[in-house]
């Protein structure tokens, strides 16, 4: 027909129909590009079939703003010229730059019931080639949205994690300490033998707490940390639960500091068995309470309301461990380990003393000692003898 005409771009064939004002997508096609469009409507002018006809669109190419920033391809088509897609399903989306119509904004479809049209524009219209193009009032906003959000161990929506690593933490060196309950207590419960104290060190002998018909069995054990330097580590059990039935198991609950209530961290935290086994679980730094002098506390709870006399809990030992971080030198183990040989060579060592005799002499012809005690290196002090 002669106001109808097809071409092709790259696989893609556009048929253009001047007297509806189409730009005709072959079926099955789900993506159009901005550039791709400007070829076809580019080829489709240049053709005889269009001489007689308006130009199809108009098109503003990138305009470079910056070394790293440019405009996008801006193509708008002209009268009511829009895009139809051939398919009977799926979507159709026109991206890469930005397509609209002089009277039409970006409705730039013919209808289809059948396919989902998507139209991929940019309000603003830069692209950015390089960078991020973040201005610095951005990073100012990003970066007081981050540190005002509180640590976590990034298990919780909206937490960023532990806190960061810092220049001194990468020369420190880490260490585990193992903490016994400061304080340990039965709030629902029956004791049967042993108390708290039976329970600092692993030896065969028990806290035996047996479970009440009204209100089951709950133990509170409260830890404090040495210092703000310890991170958390893991909440530790030996022992064993009997009863029947199976469905009757024990769970670990840990007071979170930040949401200021008890949370769950295992709901089978201690199985039932007739035999002793090791229960070990972490903890985390919302469950430091750093200004209590870091004191975490932990619960073991029935999971299950309802309860037996005859289900007995015996508990040999109960712990804390902790990462104590210490500050370090700065030093590697090679350089350490060098500087070390050093010091033995020098024969500064700690409690030796040095004397140097000095090759000249003073106006009097006196000769004058210089005495080092100490290590040489962190405790050293300098007589002059004359």
């Amino acid at each position: 027909m002669a106001d109808m005409l097809t071409v092709t771009v790259g696989t893609t064939d556009y048929t253009f129909d001047w007297i509806a004002q189409h730009i005709h997508i072959e079926a099955g096609v789900t993506v159009v590009t901005a550039a791709d469009l400007k070829q076809a409507i580019h080829d489709a002018q240049d053709d005889v079939v269009a001489m007689p006809f308006p130009p199809i669109a108009t098109f503003y190419n990138p305009v470079t703003l910056t070394g790293s920033s440019s405009t996008f391809l801006n193509v708008v088509l002209n009268d009511q010229w829009r895009i139809e897609s051939f398919s009977v399903s799926g979507t159709l989306t026109v991206g890469g730059g930005n397509v609209v119509n002089v009277n039409n904004g970006i409705d730039i479809f013919v209808p289809n019931v059948l396919v989902s049209m998507v139209n991929n524009t940019s309000a603003a219209g830069v692209l950015v080639t390089g960078g991020s193009a973040v201005t610095a009032q951005d990073k100012l906003d990003i970066a007081a949205t981050t540190w005002n959000t509180k640590t976590s161990s990034h298990e919780t929506v909206g937490t960023f994690g532990e806190e960061l690593a810092t220049k001194s933490d990468l020369s420190a060196f880490a260490s585990t300490v193992y903490l016994t309950p400061a304080s340990a207590t039965v709030i629902f419960g029956t004791v049967v033998t042993g108390t708290s104290a039976n329970i600092d060190i692993r030896d065969n002998v028990y806290w035996q707490v047996d479970e009440t018909v009204a209100d089951g069995l709950t133990m509170e054990f409260t830890f404090n940390l040495a210092s703000a330097d310890e991170r958390a580590g893991v909440f530790t059990t030996f022992g064993r639960y009997t009863g029947a039935p199976n469905s009757h198991y024990l769970e670990l609950w840990a007071w979170n500091v930040e949401s200021v209530s008890w949370e769950l961290l295992h709901d089978r935290f201690i199985d039932n068995t007739n035999s002793d086994s090791e229960s070990t679980h972490t903890y985390y730094e919302r469950h430091i309470d750093r200004a209590l002098s870091n004191k975490v506390i932990m619960r073991i709870v029935h999971n299950v309301t309802t309860y037996s006399a005859n289900h007995e809990f015996h508990l040999d030992s109960a712990s804390l461990s902790a990462i104590d971080v210490t500050a370090g030198n700065g030093l590697t183990a090679a350089q350490t380990t060098q500087l070390l040989e050093i010091w033995r060579i020098l024969g500064l060592e700690v409690g030796n003393s040095i004397t140097i005799l000095p090759t000249g002499v003073d106006d009097a012809n006196a000769t004058i000692d210089i005495n080092f005690s100490g290590d040489g290196i962190s405790s050293t002090t300098m007589d002059r003898q004359p």
